[in-house]
């Protein structure tokens, strides 16, 4: 008898990411959770920098009207915020799961996702239209 090794559909990442779900949530991998933790993270703000094409997300540690709620697991292995009205805002593309690398910057005190021109919705069109004048020239 001859054994196959089962190929994992999704890898585990050992790098910080985060990924935007089709529900409006940022789900947090273990890496950027343990992070939290230790900083003894409640809530976060939502930054967005729309030239760099950029979100953060700044830890603090007492409420804030401006706020989302960070979620743990019991296990601390993951911790999501429910963003869905950040994203609209941001007019950032989340019909689909997709996940982006993450770094934390120490400086500033918060995690930054820099996501590529066709995350945002926006570009997308200005994207669709390009590709259909060039179309149409031929």
């Amino acid at each position: 008898m001859s054994y196959v090794i089962f190929e994992r559909k999704t890898a585990r990442l050992v790098d910080p990411a985060v990924t935007f779900s089709a529900e409006g949530r940022l789900a947090f991998n273990a890496p950027i959770c343990r992070l939290f933790h230790k900083l003894a993270v409640e809530n976060a703000l939502l930054l967005l920098d729309r030239e760099r094409g950029t979100v953060a997300v700044r830890p603090i540690n007492k409420k804030d009207v401006r706020s989302y709620r960070v979620s743990f697991a019991k296990v601390k292995t993951g911790c999501n915020i429910s963003g869905k009205s950040f994203l609209d805002w941001a007019k950032i593309d989340y019909s689909k799961l997709k996940t982006y690398p993450a770094q934390w910057n120490e400086n500033e005190g918060l995690l930054e996702i820099t996501l590529p021109q066709e995350a945002f919705k926006d570009r997308q069109r200005k994207i669709a239209a390009v590709e259909q004048r060039k179309a149409a020239i031929g």
